[in-house]
C-alpha cells in the first residue's frame, strides 16, 4: 500500500521525479478535497507550468471564478491570483503551446488560452466531454483522479460573471465583496507516492 506524503510536511524535501513521469497534486477547497493526476508526456510544457505554480503556492487562497454548465458539459475555471501583485508577474510569463496528443474528456485539466502560445495560470476542470473544442483549447496536461463529485459541487449560482479584468486588478477582494459564494482553494500540494 502506497503512503502519501506532502511534500511541505516533510523535514527533507524528497527527490522530485523526472519530469516525464506523472504526479499528483491534492487541492483542498472550500467545498471539499480532490486530486489531479498530471501527465506530463501528454502536455509537458503545461505540466510543467502547473508544477511550477503549485511548488510556488500561486493557487493557495485563489477562488473559483467562472462555471459553465452547459447540459453535460464545459468546465469550471480557476487560476487568477487572489493578489493582484502576484498576478501580474505571472501574466507576462507565457509558455508555448503543447502538440494535441489527448481529447478533452470530462474530469480533464487544461490550461486556458486566449491564442497560441499564451498559457500562463488559467486552468479548467471540464465538467464533460468537450471534445469537440479540441482545436480550441490545449490539450489536457491531467485528470481528476479523485473527488470530482467536489469539482461538480463548485457554486455555479453567478455563472461566469465575475469580471476577469477586474479579478486581475483587485484580487480576492473584488470576489469578496461582489461574489461571496465563491469557492475557494485553500491549498494545493504535490502529493509524493512512496512504496
Amino acid at each position: 500500500v502506497a503512503m502519501v506524503l506532502l511534500l511541505s510536511g516533510c523535514e527533507t524535501e524528497p527527490e522530485k521525479k523526472p519530469a516525464n513521469e506523472s504526479f499528483r497534486v491534492l487541492f483542498e477547497t472550500t467545498r471539499g478535497n480532490f486530486i489531479f493526476r498530471v501527465h506530463p508526456e501528454w502536455a509537458p510544457n503545461g505540466a510543467e507550468r502547473f508544477r511550477t505554480l503549485v511548488e510556488n503556492d500561486f493557487h493557495d487562497g485563489t477562488r473559483t471564478f467562472r462555471l459553465i454548465r452547459i447540459p453535460r458539459k464545459f468546465a469550471a475555471q480557476l487560476g487568477i491570483s487572489g493578489d493582484p501583485e502576484t498576478g501580474s508577474k505571472w501574466r507576462a510569463n507565457m509558455i508555448q503551446g503543447d502538440p494535441v496528443k489527448t481529447s478533452i474528456p470530462r474530469e480533464a485539466i487544461s490550461f486556458a488560452m486566449a491564442e497560441k502560445n499564451s498559457r500562463t495560470t488559467q486552468v479548467f476542470i471540464n465538467y464533460g466531454d468537450n471534445s469537440d473544442l479540441d482545436d480550441q483549447y490545449p490539450t489536457p496536461f491531467g485528470l481528476v483522479e479523485e473527488g470530482m463529485d467536489v469539482a461538480d459541487r463548485f457554486y455555479s449560482g453567478d455563472g461566469d460573471r465575475p469580471a476577469q479584468d477586474t479579478i486581475h486588478l483587485e484580487g480576492n477582494a473584488y470576489l469578496d465583496e461582489y461574489f461571496p459564494k465563491r469557492d475557494r482553494i485553500r491549498r494545493a500540494s504535490i502529493l509524493v507516492e512512496e512504496s
